[in-house]
Formats: structure tokens, C-alpha cells, sequence
């Protein structure tokens, strides 16, 4: 079965992308929590080292749930 934010267990985590532009690499990950989800970005600068995270609690709802929301990815 496709793995989507709707299938996860609490506190598993599903990456959304990883990619690299203009010397900054940009990982987006989702943590399944009570209530909801984090989605939480990671922003590295390649030739600094500097890292700069952000994170967002986004509550559950069964509005939400429909084919339009889903997400997948791999589990890391």
C-alpha cells in the first residue's frame, strides 16, 4: 500500500522532497502527531554549513481528508 499522511502511525515520519538550488539544500518532512501533523522544513547552506529549520503543527480534519490531500512519499 502507498504510504500516505492518512496510513501513519504516531510520531513515524514520511519525507516529502530533498532537493538542492542555488547552494541551498531544502528537506521537507512530516511527523505524524496526536492531533495531527508537523510538517517541518530544513534548509542547509552548502558552502556555509549554516542550517535554518521551520515547522508548522497542522490540526486534523476530516474536511481535509479527500483525493486532493494526498501525500506520499517514502518512510524514513
Amino acid at each position: 500500500m502507498e504510504k500516505t499522511i492518512w496510513h501513519m502511525g504516531l510520531h513515524e515520519v514520511l519525507e516529502i522532497s530533498s532537493n538542492t538550488r542555488n547552494a541551498v539544500h531544502e528537506h521537507v518532512s512530516v511527523r505524524r502527531v496526536s492531533g495531527g501533523w508537523i510538517y517541518s522544513n530544513f534548509y542547509t547552506n552548502t558552502e556555509n554549513g549554516q542550517i535554518h529549520e521551520t515547522s508548522v503543527f497542522v490540526p486534523y480534519s476530516v474536511n481535509l481528508k479527500g483525493p486532493s490531500a494526498k501525500i506520499t512519499s517514502s518512510v524514513i
